[in-house]
């Protein structure tokens, strides 16, 4: 069984109620000073699996990673400070220069899109896997124009 099925049944006692696109969006976390909370998830900032995210002193720009075996980075850049309603999401695009170190690059980000999050909130009740993945049950790799992609360090994708 797959992990999502598998959390899916745990979270909501029936997998196919479950729909992948609620996950993957980061939290913001807030403690009042009377020491309650409340939790308000940004769709706008990416469904990816979030790893390290920092904010900048600027209070607008995030960096952030992916946590997966050839993920990414990604940067978000809020309108307005401490307002993560709308913003811009980029990823960096580059070439090496040197490999001494860890190695440099020279970077620019490519935006990949702007949306105010009352969008991006409700698309992901609109969506099935089906609607954006082209799934084909044979061999994708002896059709054009599919190309193997591997995924978390499979080779075999």
């Amino acid at each position: 069984m797959h992990a999502f099925a598998t959390s899916a049944r745990t979270s909501t006692r029936d997998a196919s109620k479950a729909n992948p696109y609620h996950y993957g969006h980061i939290p913001e976390v807030t403690v009042h000073a009377d020491g309650s909370g409340s939790i308000k998830k940004h769709y706008c900032m990416g469904r990816i699996s979030h790893e390290l995210v920092e904010v900048m002193p600027d209070e607008r720009t995030a960096l952030m990673g992916d946590d997966a075996a050839n993920g990414g980075l990604f940067m978000f850049v809020a309108d307005r400070p401490r307002d993560l309603s709308s913003a811009r999401f980029m990823s960096p695009s580059g070439r090496k220069k040197t490999s001494e170190g860890g190695g440099s690059a020279d970077l620019s980000w490519i935006k990949l899109g702007t949306r105010p999050a009352t969008r991006s909130r409700r698309w992901p009740n609109k969506l099935k896997a089906r609607d954006i993945v082209d799934a084909k049950g044979e061999d994708r790799r002896k059709r054009p124009p599919y190309t193997k992609i591997p995924f978390n360090g499979n080779p075999t994708g």
